[in-house]
């Protein structure tokens, strides 16, 4: 991801307490952001800059620094920090740090066991005795620079809190007399405005069926389904959801409005898949900006209440739901399991996969990005196309992709589609 992390090897518990008999100085050192920018476009980069500010009118020695950040992590996404001395000059108003970045605190609090809740513990630590220390002017000591990325249109805060937890807090060591806090006031937050495209919203409703909503707003969006980048299945797969819920290679924009939540299906949806949708925001038909993505993943194949275990109750609910009785908050989506094209109704074929479910059987169709059929199938295929009036034949089942029970020309293009390769992207 990027975020850079202290460069020590060991780690240290932060309970952070003033030491045992220290005292407050007249000396204070505040600390206070200054944002690069007030307005940032979703996607980019939010950088905001920490400063260290002597509020005695004269200079101030600093040994270290400990920083609570907290954040809305819906806008916000932590990614680097970026000291003032990374590009080796440094400026008069910085400090080349001995360490800064993320220490280990999972001995204490916990905010840095991960960086995706929206709190963070940051340190800087000065140069040994030999060397030169941190010194807080009155104009400002510039820390460290913090790198966010805009997730979300709306405005958005980063604060600085004086306390976390029950040991951690904020506090700034004096470097003329050890083991004094000389923090003084903490800045207001600096706020920002995300501007640009905003997320839409996706939550899967079944092994093969997204529900995706669009944010609402003025502007036309398309809206961008695609895999996962580190699941071979789906990882090729790039797609825009058309006006019918399926996916196809050129974008469609509507209103947000138009949109509202449409339930995506097609050949590429497939189970226990992650998948990310963005809203594509344009004008006069082409892409303009791009969302942040939001992400959800398919159910297990064959287990429609979404339990995590495939069990007779899953075919008892695809059963009942073949003669049009559906139980509690169960939809038609999360029963739709055949055939490899979901129809968007409920039948024999549906029980069948059920059935096999419940059995043990996997995900019988091909996966968005696994090698297709081969001359091998299409010879084996041939001899099942026998037109719509025709019964499928022993063995042909598999070539029935519309589940009506027979093998002709729209099978055909079904088999066409996905022959020798990947679906198409």
């Amino acid at each position: 991801m990027g975020r850079r992390f202290n460069s020590f090897a060991f780690a240290l518990v932060m309970t952070v307490l003033p030491l045992p008999g220290a005292s407050r100085s007249e000396a204070a050192v505040n600390l206070e952001w200054r944002p690069v920018r007030q307005t940032v476009e979703v996607g980019e980069m939010v950088e905001i800059a920490l400063y260290a500010v002597a509020d005695s009118g004269l200079d101030e020695s600093v040994a270290a620094i400990t920083a609570i950040l907290v954040w809305d992590p819906t806008y916000l996404g932590l990614w680097a920090i970026v000291d003032p001395c990374d590009q080796g000059t440094c400026p008069e108003n910085a400090y080349d740090w001995l360490s800064s970045g993320f220490l280990d605190d999972s001995q204490a609090d916990g905010l840095n066991d991960t960086f995706t809740d929206g709190n963070a513990l940051y340190n800087a630590l000065g140069q040994l005795a030999s060397g030169d220390p941190a010194v807080a002017t009155p104009e400002g000591l510039w820390v460290t620079t913090f790198m966010f990325q805009a997730l979300d249109t709306g405005v958005s805060e980063l604060r600085l809190e004086m306390a976390f937890g029950e040991s951690t807090r904020t506090l700034v060591a004096s470097g003329d007399a050890p083991g004094e806090d000389i923090i003084g006031t903490l800045g207001p937050p600096a706020e920002v405005t995300l501007t640009g495209c905003s997320r839409p919203t996706v939550v899967a409703i079944g092994s093969r069926y997204l529900a995706v909503t669009s944010a609402p707003g003025a502007d036309q969006v398309a809206l961008l389904v695609t895999g996962e980048a580190d699941d071979p299945a789906v990882a090729c797969m790039s797609l825009f959801v058309q006006t019918n819920g399926a996916l196809g290679a050129s974008p469609v924009f509507q209103a947000p409005d138009e949109w509202g939540t449409i339930h995506v299906t097609d050949l590429q949806i497939v189970p226990s898949a992650r998948y990310h949708v963005q809203a594509a925001c344009g004008q006069d038909q082409q892409v303009q900006s791009m969302s942040s993505p939001a992400s959800a993943t398919t159910w297990i194949w064959g287990d429609v209440d979404n339990n995590g275990v495939v069990f007779i109750n899953d075919f008892t609910l695809v059963l009942d739901g073949s003669q049009g009785i559906f139980s509690g908050d169960t939809i038609l989506e999360n029963l739709d399991l055949a055939p490899c094209l979901p129809d968007r109704q409920i039948d024999a074929h549906d029980v069948e996969s059920a059935r096999d479910a419940c059995g043990g059987a996997s995900y019988p169709c091909v996966e968005p990005c696994s090698a297709g059929p081969g001359l091998d199938d299409f010879a084996d295929f041939v001899p099942c196309l026998a037109g719509p009036a025709e019964q499928t034949g022993p063995g042909c089942g598999l070539f029935d992709a519309d589940g009506d029970d027979d093998v002709d020309l729209l099978d055909f293009a079904a088999f066409a589609r996905v022959f020798g390769s990947s679906l198409p992207q």
